[in-house]
């Protein structure tokens, strides 16, 4: 193997590749880069797995000899992140590849018995289904949050993605909370496809995202999916179960609606969040003679509290206590400059929808459920 490369062509495609590779794994082998240099096709092609998601960039460069080998993925990316802004040079020499730049020179060992990783297979894209980058990106963004953590919980650790010819529609929830995007556009499927995508894996699409290019081709396959976006392809399996029936948790009468600027909430949340507790996150929002309140209180911290001058309200009275890291969760992907809450008890579920649709085929709701008072 041999071949060089402009620093600039390598270097983030290496800085996104790395965040795939697991940190802790028994295998040792996806601890590293699967590095493949193509004379004939004059690419060199770089592929990171933790058999979650694999990920393959494929880069042009400049190369004299082809070849194949499996390199230490943090250490090779930190050399070439930490080289100067100018032509690599790359060369296998028996159990090392060496690497040059300028006046610098590293050496790093290969991992001889390669055919361990992860098997790539090849794939044809005619038959994907071609998405806008960018509204693709604005659904994950707007249900990511939501994934569930709980290990025993696989079917909540991942996004629900269904598509119809009428549409898709992308859904994460941890029980605690809610957030549902729906697109309405003519798609080009027969039949409904729906599948549970890790976290992990739209996580990395949306950290790709370029400005200058804005079409994604997906494939869905009956275990995986596969992305093609630029220079990269994503394997991703899918997670396997059936995904709660979470719309009935929508289908309540929430007749009491407070609307208020988006970013007056937030800051107050900020604030007066600072004499909440550690642990449970509480933040109390009480509606009481058309006048909306947050407080807080803690016994080691004390009180804060702060009354909302924009809201209005149409709303009877009640006291509903939140987590206040999930409220602005959800306020974070508010697009609108207003908010507006849909309430109906304050042991009842809390529907916040964008009170004005800045996008006009997307639409978003989300829902939150109050934490028990004590």
């Amino acid at each position: 193997m041999k071949f060089s490369i402009e620093k600039k062509d390598i270097a983030g495609k290496l800085a996104h590749l790395v965040t795939v590779v697991p940190t802790k794994n028994t295998m040792a082998i996806l601890t590293t880069f699967l590095l493949e240099a193509d004379q004939d096709e004059e690419t060199i092609t770089i592929s990171a797995s933790d058999m979650e998601i694999t990920v393959t960039a494929k880069i042009k460069a400049n190369v004299l000899e082809s070849g194949k080998t499996a390199v230490p993925a943090k250490y090779f990316s930190d050399i070439i992140a930490a080289l100067p802004s100018s032509t690599i040079y790359v060369q296998q020499n028996e159990n090392k590849l060496k690497i040059n730049c300028g006046n610098s020179k590293f050496s790093t060992p290969i991992v001889e018995d390669f055919s361990v990783f992860p098997i790539i297979p090849k794939i044809d894209f005619n038959k994907a289904i071609e998405f806008e980058m960018d509204l693709f990106t604005k659904m994950i963004d707007n249900t990511s949050f939501a994934v569930s953590n709980r290990i025993n919980s696989p079917v909540l650790n991942g996004i629900f993605w269904q598509l119809s010819p009428q549409g898709q529609i992308m859904v994460a929830t941890d029980a605690s909370k809610i957030a549902e995007v729906t697109v309405k556009e003519n798609l080009d499927v027969t039949n409904e496809i729906s599948k549970i995508m890790p976290v992990k894996t739209t996580l990395f699409i949306s950290k790709i995202l370029d400005e200058d290019s804005n079409k994604i081709n997906v494939l869905f396959e009956e275990n995986r999916i596969v992305f093609n976006y630029e220079n990269f392809t994503i394997f991703s399996h899918v997670i396997e179960g059936e995904f709660p029936d979470y719309k009935r948790a929508f289908q309540v009468e929430n007749n009491n609606v407070v609307v208020v600027n988006r970013n007056e909430i937030s800051d107050a949340i900020k604030r007066v969040s600072l004499a909440s507790s550690d642990i449970d996150f509480r933040v109390l929002l009480t509606i009481r003679d058309d006048q909306l309140t947050l407080s807080s209180s803690n016994d080691e911290k004390g009180f804060g509290s702060e009354d909302l001058q924009t809201a209005e309200i149409n709303s009877e009275s009640m006291e509903i206590t939140l987590n206040y890291k999930f409220l602005l969760a959800i306020l974070n992907v508010i697009t609108s400059d207003n908010v507006k809450f849909c309430l109906k008890g304050p042991t009842e579920a809390i529907l916040i929808y964008n009170n004005e649709q800045v996008d006009e085929n997307l639409e978003a709701r989300f829902l939150l459920m109050p934490l028990r008072v004590r």
